[in-house]
């Protein structure tokens, strides 16, 4: 029972992880079986420590579970970028145009037309110029000063200079 606790804790983590803004989402059909996965590893401890009993352990799932973390880290590893989300896929792109370029500076509109091929919105493009802003890839400027009616200005991006060495 302790063992089976411990097994719905492991479940209850990995649906909670797989949600939309989960770190498993984008693995989320691997994630979706891995608890099972986790059992049969169980299973296999429990048959090599030659235990005759049918019930397994607590201590038992609790070490199979343990192997949970570095097994969901090889299998996004193998899977590299194809783990990655929308967003990091497009900052990558992004960054390998500003570098192709040899930009020192950039506007979110500039950036949309580097990576618009299927209709990328702005509003997609977001997270992504986010991700690099967080990254210290690009630092936001502020916005220029005289702004009165029409549509607001598009963001403006410095570049970090390490970024073109990298």
């Amino acid at each position: 029972p302790e063992a089976d606790e411990l097994f719905i804790e492991l479940r209850i983590e990995l649906n909670r992880r797989k949600m939309e803004d989960g770190d498993l989402h984008p693995i989320r059909t691997f994630a979706a079986k891995f608890a099972g996965e986790v059992a049969r590893i169980a299973a296999i401890l429990h048959v090599l420590q030659a235990d005759e009993g049918e019930l397994i352990p607590a201590e038992t799932m609790r070490a199979a579970c343990a192997w949970a973390p570095f097994l969901l880290a090889h299998y996004k590893n193998a899977l590299g970028e194809a783990a990655e989300g929308d967003e990091v896929k497009l900052a990558r792109r992004l960054l390998c145009a500003i570098k192709r370029k040899g930009l020192t500076d950039l506007r979110a509109n500039e950036a949309l037309r580097f990576l618009d091929g299927n209709g990328l919105t702005k509003a997609e493009l977001e997270p992504a110029l986010d991700l690099l802003v967080e990254g210290e890839w690009l630092r936001e400027l502020p916005a220029p000063d005289g702004y009165r009616t029409g549509r607001p200005p598009s963001r403006r991006y410095a570049v970090n200079p390490a970024a073109l060495d990298r």
